[in-house]
């Protein structure tokens, strides 16, 4: 029996339509481990530190490359080597993301009215002061991180780990070389929105990422925030005291 043209063209497109049903739309891994191996299979790239997502279900993700990459480890700090040809050479993952530590009660920052100043408390590592700030990264994204007191950086810096969760896409920032008080490094600098320390808020700071295992556990509070106060370190209370210049005045003079 001949089939009519109109039968035909019917069938052609449910045989269509059923093939284009039958393509896998996503992977379809059971845990996120074999889900990062199969892009990692796909796209040619290393995968480092894959054990701290070993017990972790997969996810649906969708678009490019990177943002399922993103998607796929929003929930770890991790960083993403480029390849040359714009590819990804490789992943690294540190682990998953921990909330920073709530100040106790008794240890919140205060403002003395009479004269303007801010008292933040600090921990001490060693000789060195850490305060806790939040961060405002580029398209609004918070952070709480902890900073190192430190007069010899330049910069705000801060481990490449972080990058993503502030909205940066690190290979899109200018490289530079950046002074800390451990020496000069190659970094990406970018801009923050605010960086709030106690009470007190600077609006538009420049933020210097570099290699999470140049930052070490802290990160450091530089002098393009620092100089815009007049500061003391008080080793006995362990406060950091912010007094905002007077008119007319440069805090970063002596």
């Amino acid at each position: 029996m001949r089939l009519s043209p109109r039968v035909l063209v019917v069938l052609r497109w449910f045989s269509l339509a059923s093939a284009l049903l039958a393509l896998p739309s996503r992977s379809t891994a059971a845990m996120l481990a074999d889900e990062l191996e199969e892009l990692a299979e796909k796209f040619h790239f290393e995968i480092v530190g894959a054990e701290y997502i070993e017990d972790e279900a997969a996810i649906a993700t969708t678009g490019s490359l990177y943002n399922r990459l993103n998607d796929l480890l929003f929930e770890y700090n991790h960083i993403v080597l480029r390849a040359p040809n714009q590819g990804v050479k490789k992943i690294i993952v540190l682990g998953r993301k921990q909330p920073a530590p709530e100040m106790p009660p008794d240890a919140e920052s205060t403002q003395d009215t009479a004269t303007n100043t801010s008292e933040i408390p600090t921990q001490r590592q060693g000789a060195h002061h850490i305060v806790t700030a939040t961060l405002v990264g580029a398209g609004g994204q918070q952070l709480s991180q902890k900073l190192m007191v430190d007069t010899g950086a330049s910069f705000v810096v801060l481990p490449q780990s972080s990058g993503p969760a502030l909205g940066f896409d690190l290979f899109q920032l200018p490289e530079q070389q950046i002074q800390t008080a451990k020496g000069e490094h190659a970094a990406r600098v970018g801009k923050l929105q605010a960086l709030t320390l106690g009470k007190e808020t600077v609006n538009d700071v420049q933020v210097a990422f570099i290699e999470d295992g140049l930052v070490g556990n802290t990160a450091l509070l530089g002098m393009n925030v620092l100089s815009r106060f007049r500061i003391t370190l008080d080793d006995e209370k362990n406060v950091l005291t912010l007094e905002p210049p007077k008119e007319n005045e440069d805090p970063a003079k002596p």
